[in-house]
């Protein structure tokens, strides 16, 4: 029996020899009844089993115990003075829905039972007096059923971790890789630069490669140097940068990759900005693998000039360099292509990275009138919709294919004529051999820069336009106001 001083008190945790504790070798249950004996009877029927016993006659105190342990099962009595058994084991199912929950009843409140057996409150309900060796079985039954929850919970945890641990693998695989296949691109570079072009105007700039790969940054050092660019430095992290940055002071151009030791290119761009450590007019470019595209938006949002994918080669790199500063190419860039700044355009990619990323190189060159679409349907509607002038297609999408968009559009009705430009963020040989079996040029494969997109609609605009002026039939004698006969 309780005495009036143990009834908030639970039982003693049971202990081994030396005195330690085997509470978390046992399932732990509670029992609440108000009433004494109750409490005493059941904690009788189950002392001989493997279980650690909490045992209330207050179920305020109760409700106390289990905001603060977790039980495996709780055994609670119906009617009690201060707080019912329902709203206990509500309670309890509320902070540990995993724990078992066992009614106390009388015949009389079997409605109660059945209702919150059905709301799912309690796993099972016990009438008063009850059979011991049911009420047994039935209390190993529900401690078994917490167990294996807790043992596939468990399991799962791990599954998940070892998963986590084998993708973060595989993205620091791809990552090497992509730093493998610029050091490669770099090199091909050093080795063939008669083909790059440097502007003048980039020649009086300076320039700061940040990355943690000192073969890239060594490359990329090496190569602005052999083109004339000599105002060049390179550290490994931002830890480095705010050392060069006290010696040397400001800077035009930093070029940053977006995993850095430390702090993030984000950061990092940020610490600039905010310390003025860049030149007025100067910008910062990200580099960065596609494993971490998602993370190009975010960086776009947070001020940063531009972006270019691993691999890339050096001539890319000083495509976007010139694009991006408003001394340089940035202006007249723009006014070559002041003709598309009218025009409507339709964006298809099934990737939200690479819709963003498109988007942004368009309404940053001018073009305001840009709406996207993740799906062949969506793309379709859209044009329609807006009487598209180009739509952008990658050739990931389906229904219809990239092949097939150009007939899908002349179904519509009236006939769609939209200039077409396919792009693909992974084209194989293989697509890229069929786009040129069906005679596509307008093809354009990631990664690509802003200057290659634009170029990439440009062509396919004029193409369209000498098409046209090819098919259109010849002015008649009538209309140019020739002779019609001798």
């Amino acid at each position: 029996m309780l005495n009036e001083n143990e009834e908030d008190r639970p039982a003693q945790t049971a202990t081994d020899h030396d005195g330690a504790s085997l509470g978390d070798l046992k399932p732990r249950l509670l029992i609440v009844d108000d009433q004494e004996q109750i409490v005493t009877a059941l904690q009788r029927e189950l002392r001989n089993e493997a279980y650690v016993i909490d045992a209330f006659t207050n179920s305020c105190t109760a409700a106390e115990a289990i905001e603060r342990e977790e039980y495996a099962l709780v055994i609670s009595d119906n009617i009690m003075p201060e707080l019912g058994g329902l709203e206990l084991l509500a309670k309890a199912k509320a902070s540990h829905p995993e724990t078992r929950r066992i009614l106390l009843t009388g015949h009389t409140e079997l409605a109660d039972a059945v209702r919150a057996f059905n709301d799912g409150t309690i796993h099972r309900y016990v009438h008063k007096p009850w059979n011991s060796a049911e009420l047994r079985s039935m209390v190993r039954e529900e401690v078994d059923r917490h167990q294996q929850h807790h043992a596939v919970e468990e399991n799962l945890e791990s599954l998940k971790r070892k998963t986590m641990q084998q993708i973060n693998e595989l993205l620091r695989a791809k990552i090497k890789l992509k730093q493998a296949e610029t050091a490669i691109a770099l090199h091909e570079d050093m080795a063939n630069l008669a083909p790059v072009v440097v502007p003048p105007h980039l020649l009086k700039l300076s320039y700061l490669i940040v990355d943690g790969d000192a073969g890239v940054r060594r490359l990329l050092a090496d190569g602005f140097r052999k083109i004339g660019l000599s105002r060049c430095s390179v550290v490994a992290d931002g830890l480095e940068a705010e050392a060069y940055f006290k010696v040397h002071g400001r800077v035009d151009v930093v070029i940053s990759e977006l995993q850095l030791e430390g702090i993030n290119g984000i950061q990092f761009h940020r610490m600039l900005r905010e310390h003025d450590q860049l030149s007025r007019n100067g910008v910062f470019i990200l580099m960065t693998t596609p494993a971490y595209l998602n993370y190009v938006k975010v960086a776009l949002e947070a001020g940063v000039n531009g972006h270019v994918l691993k691999p890339f080669h050096l001539s890319t790199l000083l495509e976007q360099i010139e694009c991006l500063l408003p001394s340089g190419g940035a202006e007249r860039f723009k006014h070559g292509i002041k003709e598309l700044s009218p025009l409507s355009f339709v964006v298809a990619n099934p990737s939200s990275a690479a819709r963003f990323q498109i988007k942004h190189h368009l309404v940053s060159s001018g073009m305001d009138n840009v709406a996207v679409a993740a799906s062949g349907p969506g793309a379709l509607h859209m044009v329609r919709h807006r009487k598209a002038d180009v739509l952008i297609y990658d050739s990931a999408l389906t229904d219809p294919g990239w092949k097939d968009i150009r007939a899908a559009l002349a179904r519509e009705q009236p006939a769609l004529h939209p200039t077409l430009v396919f792009t693909s963020m992974a084209a194989g040989q293989k697509e890229l051999d069929e786009a040129t079996r069906l005679g596509v040029t307008n093809f354009i494969t990631g990664p690509f820069t802003q200057g290659e997109l634009l170029t990439s609609i440009l062509m396919a605009l004029s193409a369209n336009r000498a098409q046209a002026a090819t098919s259109a039939p010849p002015p008649s004698a009538e209309r140019t106001g020739g002779d019609t006969g001798p």
